[in-house]
């Protein structure tokens, strides 16, 4: 769980990196909290599900074509 939650906050943060999305923003936000609480043998179920939630949206937007880049 924990490589996939490294890889996934990896693709997030390459991906904000054309843009501003404020629910990507968040989404790299979960899944930095769930790499804390795995790291520390917690379960990191709700940030994990959060962050999968908020990247759902952030790339369907982009599918969309919205504009999420800053003036």
């Amino acid at each position: 769980m924990m490589r996939h939650t490294k890889l996934s906050l990896e693709q997030a943060q390459a991906a904000q990196g054309t843009g501003t999305d404020p629910t990507l923003d968040e989404a790299i936000t979960d899944l930095k909290e769930a790499l804390v609480a795995g790291q520390r043998d917690q379960i990191a179920h709700s940030a994990l599900r959060e962050a999968r939630i908020k990247l759902s949206k952030a790339a369907t937007s982009r599918d969309r074509g919205i504009d999420t880049k800053s003036p």
